[in-house]
């Protein structure tokens, strides 16, 4: 961090033509400020050559306020301790410093020609081993609901805290990553974005002063932590049923068990691959939403599938695939559909067939549309049959070779097409 600051310091002593004469009038007060009288409207800086770092060039330059320029010039030399102290011996900041002060005038363009000097006009005097060394942070523990919160006590005069944590796993411990935070706690997760499980963590933490003032440095390196608990990757519940299974993060991949269900929730894709879901759940359906849930799901089918009913309350349900589904839905009185959805369905290029013993397929809210080739045939038997095919919205069927064929028990007086307050558009 001190390298980031060093960098940006470096001393580069401009050649031009001296023009004017200048009479800083430089005094120090007592938090180590550096104050030098305003000539008109020129701007000013210092130049602490042959020492190697301070303000640079034209760009550090500043304006006067209140009829003076000022720079924290004691800040500078805890700031060189600090990053020479690193590395290298520090001595050579003690003692007296002459300072000249430099004064540039704005160009039309916006650029700046120094103008003047005042040579060695000020000595500044500089004593290492005055810095303040910020206490090490301790107390480190696990907090939060799942204990893998790193927490531990404040520290005075602290401008941030860097935060290393480490991974254990079958006796092996490694570095996995740090971060700064400007509080005492830290969510492994926030760093460690996809933690092992069986793995332990462990974290230490370092105390560093405020940005900008270098009076206080870092503090040493804590000791480790005591060990987290074993990390168990939480189980994620997407509200969905397949097969009586509800479906998670820990069996989204082979929902079933043997291959042929997977769920995609970044792009809320039910994948169907030759499947054959007999079960279901307690409501009697083979794909279920969960109520209450929005879902805009889709369902994609690869080869032959079959399913007991689906059904969503809410969000759009988008059937599409290069393979085929049938639907069954056997029983008879529980006011149950085929295929029910809430909002919009969509019928993209699949072979879909529902038999059902009560109503074919629904769309409560929205609209159904057919398309690209989509074949899609439904058919509702018996007394509680009302419609084969219903769209609150209107149905639409769009598309060369896109066709569907819908009939129902006549002799109940049901109805095979129902739209009740959108249109039919073929």
């Amino acid at each position: 961090m001190l390298a980031c600051v060093f960098a940006a310091v470096l001393l580069a002593v401009p050649t031009v033509a001296l023009a004017l004469d200048f009479t800083p009038n430089a005094r120090l007060d007592d938090d180590g400020v550096l104050h030098w009288d305003a000539e008109e409207d020129y701007y000013s800086r210092i130049d602490l050559s042959p020492l190697t770092f301070g303000p640079n060039s034209a760009d550090s330059c500043k304006s006067p306020v209140n009829g003076e320029y000022t720079y924290d010039i004691e800040n500078l030399f805890q700031f060189a301790e600090q990053f020479y102290g690193a590395f290298s011996d520090v001595s050579g900041l003690n003692g007296d410093h002459s300072v000249t002060f430099v004064y540039y005038e704005r160009r039309a363009d916006g650029s700046m020609e120094e103008v003047g000097r005042a040579e060695n006009a000020y000595s500044y005097t500089y004593a290492t081993g005055k810095l303040v060394k910020l206490s090490t942070p301790d107390n480190l523990t696990w907090t939060g609901d799942d204990r893998f919160t790193a927490s531990w006590d404040s520290v005075e005069y602290v401008g941030e805290y860097r935060v290393n944590f480490y991974e254990t796993v079958s006796g092996s411990t490694s570095e996995v990553g740090g971060t700064y935070v400007e509080g005492t706690t830290c969510e492994l997760t926030s760093v460690v974005t996809t933690p092992k499980d069986d793995a332990t963590y462990t974290f230490d933490v370092r105390a560093w002063g405020p940005e900008e003032n270098y009076e206080y440095c870092a503090s040493d390196t804590s000791a480790k932590s005591v060990e987290s608990a074993v990390w168990k990757t939480p189980i994620v519940d997407y509200y969905l049923t397949v097969g009586g299974f509800d479906v998670t993060s820990a069996n989204a991949a082979d929902v079933l068990g043997d291959g042929t269900v997977s769920y995609d929730p970044d792009t809320e894709t039910l994948t169907l691959k030759n499947a054959n879901i007999n079960n279901t759940n307690v409501a009697g359906r083979s794909i279920d939403v969960d109520p209450g849930v929005t879902l805009p799901l889709t369902i994609a089918l690869e080869g032959t599938n079959s399913c007991g009913p689906i059904m969503t309350q809410n969000g759009t349900v988008t059937i599409s695939g290069s393979g085929s589904l049938t639907v069954t839905q056997n029983l008879s009185g529980n006011g149950d559909t085929g295929i029910s959805v809430q909002n919009d369905l969509v019928i993209d290029g699949v072979k879909l067939t529902v038999n059902s013993n009560e109503s074919g397929i629904q769309s409560n809210l929205g609209k159904i549309t057919i398309k690209n080739g989509a074949q899609v045939e439904a058919s509702a038997q018996g007394k509680d049959a009302y419609f084969a095919l219903s769209a609150e919205a209107g149905v639409t069927v769009t598309g060369a070779n896109t066709s569907v064929k819908v009939s129902t028990d006549d002799s109940y007086g049901n109805y095979p097409l129902v739209s009740y307050s959108g249109v039919v558009t073929i």
